[in-house]
């Protein structure tokens, strides 16, 4: 199983199993493709993108403003995650490098998240320990925690 992220000299190190980066490789994937869909009506979709504003004209304008840029920089955080992902799953990260692994895991967590309706009030109570899906929603939770810490942990301000 994965290990924990932490601060090594002035980088972020982990190890991930073999099976955990190809899964990790194919979930940063699945979301490109959402990223790429501009499918605004499908919920995954939606949360990635959520409206800036409760008003639908104000967000609508911001939409329109800012999708382009946020669209950028979703794929620029995957591409840097994919592109620092060895196949060995010995992992070791510069801060501009573990900046974009939180995004990118950030938006797998929330997809994946929409996906099997987790919330903030939900999550833990799920019942059936043997749920893969969830097992793969814990395993990017811890991920993105860990990373959290490590990256903390450097003694960068963020």
């Amino acid at each position: 199983m994965a290990r924990a992220f932490r601060a090594e000299g002035g980088r972020v190190v982990g190890r991930m199993e073999p099976y955990e980066v190809e899964l990790l490789r194919g979930l940063v994937g699945d979301v490109v493709g959402l990223v790429t869909s501009d499918r605004r009506e499908d919920p995954v979709t939606a949360r990635l993108f959520p409206d800036a504003s409760p008003d639908p004209a104000t967000a609508a304008d911001l939409h329109d403003l800012l999708h382009d840029d946020l669209r950028e920089a979703k794929l620029a955080a995957a591409r840097a995650l994919l592109e620092s992902l060895p196949d060995d799953g010995r992992i070791a990260l510069d801060n501009d490098a573990a900046e974009a692994w939180l995004t990118a895991l950030n938006d797998v967590r929330l997809a994946l998240g929409t996906t099997l309706n987790v919330t903030e009030e939900s999550y833990g109570r799920e019942t059936g320990d043997d749920d893969l899906a969830m097992q793969v929603y814990d395993l990017l939770t811890f991920l993105q925690d860990s990373l959290v810490e490590a990256v903390l942990g450097l003694g960068v301000d963020r």
